[in-house]
């Protein structure tokens, strides 16, 4: 059978290259790092990837079922794209984007399947191609429209938030946005894509890979919009005096002495009157405060930041136990010489690599 080699086939094929790109580069960032948005990011760029493929098979086969496959294949895109832009601003998924989502995706799922869904269509240029038609062409303008809106906002958001720092790369991510939202939004818009089919796949695979790239080269612009992280104190929970702070954000903060020395007051007072443990979180209007005691050599571990988040408490978790291990012995002996211990600065970056420092 004679391939349908045509301009529009060769585009699709195309566009998969940076697809695959951005696949490649998304699993070796959750690979070498193992945050969740690689993760969210390598699931969602397979499904773009495995839809434009199969859409492109179809373009060369001239085959109506396959391109019936290829998006269906592309409707968990939007989920995808929902729960890396969550991960990028929240520590949770938003149920209300849950709900959009879900009616836009199975609407274009059940489309995808209607044989009458789909036709041949001639484009200006006198070649021959699959197209969506009727039902399945609104409810897949409205499936991308909708990941177009969410990658554009939350990618802006991040850029506009960025501290100077990571404007570089928070820029190359806001490039890919406007490639895959509002770029091929027009290329359909204006029609292009009807004369040379592809284009808007090519402009979203581009994307792809300029916001894979600019994660992968800075992963703190995952870290940009969740939370801000201001101070962390260790401090002896006999007398309250703090053993070693380091602040990322000073601003509004008082004397840390002050501060463990209140922090242990309270301690008490909630462990003795009420008797349910140590305090190992407080919220307030504008912040939280996370807490990990480590008994047995006397010394507790805070955490001051704008909000929770599950990465915050394992990376506490995770300084405090290097911190116990670091410095056994000096904490069984003497506290009171707080010299020693400064050289837990060191342990700063490998347990928070991802705080943003807001100047």
């Amino acid at each position: 059978m004679a391939l349908n080699v045509t301009l529009g086939a060769v585009m699709l094929l195309v566009a998969t290259v940076p697809e695959i790109l951005a696949v490649v580069i998304s699993l070796k960032g959750y690979l070498d790092r193992g945050y969740r948005e690689y993760l969210f990011m390598f699931v969602t760029w397979v499904f773009l990837w495995l839809g434009n493929l199969l859409i492109g098979i179809s373009y060369l086969t001239i085959d109506l079922l396959v391109y019936r496959l290829g998006i269906a294949a592309s409707a968990p895109l939007l989920f995808g794209l929902m729960v890396l832009v969550d991960s990028v601003s929240r520590d949770h998924v938003d149920p209300r984007k849950v709900l959009v989502v879900t009616a836009a995706s199975t609407l274009m799922g059940l489309f995808a399947f209607d044989e009458g869904s789909v036709a041949l269509n001639v484009s200006a240029l006198g070649e021959t191609g699959p197209s969506m038609v009727g039902g399945l062409a609104i409810s897949g303008a409205i499936v991308f429209v909708i990941a177009g809106i969410f990658w554009l906002y939350y990618m802006a958001v991040i850029h506009l938030r960025a501290p100077a720092t990571l404007k570089r790369y928070s820029r190359v991510s806001l490039i890919g946005a406007l490639l895959a939202g509002p770029g091929s939004m027009v290329a359909f818009a204006t029609g292009f894509v009807w004369i040379v089919p592809g284009t808007d796949y090519l402009l979203i695979g581009l994307g792809a890979l300029l916001t894979a790239y600019a994660f992968a080269s800075q992963p703190k612009l995952g870290y940009v919009l969740p939370f801000e992280v201001f101070r962390l104190v260790a401090f002896d929970t006999e007398s309250g005096i703090p053993i070693f702070a380091y602040t990322w954000n000073e601003q509004g903060l008082v004397d840390s002495t002050l501060f463990t020395g209140a922090m242990t007051g309270i301690n008490n007072l909630l462990n003795e009157s009420l008797s349910r443990g140590a305090v190992e979180y407080i919220a307030f209007e504008h912040g939280v405060l996370l807490i990990n005691h480590f008994p047995e050599v006397g010394v507790a571990f805070s955490l001051l930041a704008s909000r929770s988040s599950a990465m915050l408490h394992q990376a506490l978790r995770l300084f405090a136990e290097a911190f116990v291990e670091k410095f056994d012995a000096q904490l069984q002996r003497n506290k009171s010489i707080t010299s020693t211990f400064t050289a837990a600065e060191e342990i700063i970056d490998t347990a928070f690599p991802f705080v943003v420092v807001h100047s």
